[in-house]
């Protein structure tokens, strides 16, 4: 589960080269959250974290299934994400349209 997303930083947390200060010290060049957005993007998708409790983290992956395959830069008409929750914010998820 990890050390989980303080709340400081979870608006930064998939910018590319962003490492949290519970990284300080581990190796990692801070492109693991930001690859995983773009290509879930790449596909139509959105990647947010969801549940930014102590003591670890939830991330959720949506895909469309309509144009699996196609390169998009935003979901296709008609196959919007699902709406998110109160525990979604975009403005603490970091989530960019």
């Amino acid at each position: 589960h990890g050390a989980g997303v303080p709340l400081e930083e979870q608006a930064r947390i998939f910018d590319k080269f962003f490492r949290g200060r519970n990284a300080e010290g581990l190796p990692g060049s801070g492109l693991g959250l930001y690859m995983a957005r773009s290509i879930v993007e790449v596909h139509g998708g959105v990647l947010n974290l969801v549940s930014p409790a102590p003591g670890g983290a939830e991330f959720r992956i949506w895909l469309p299934l309509a144009g699996a395959g196609k390169t998009l830069s935003r979901p296709a008409p008609g196959s919007e994400p699902p709406p998110q929750s109160a525990g979604d914010d975009p403005a603490a998820t970091g989530r960019h349209k």
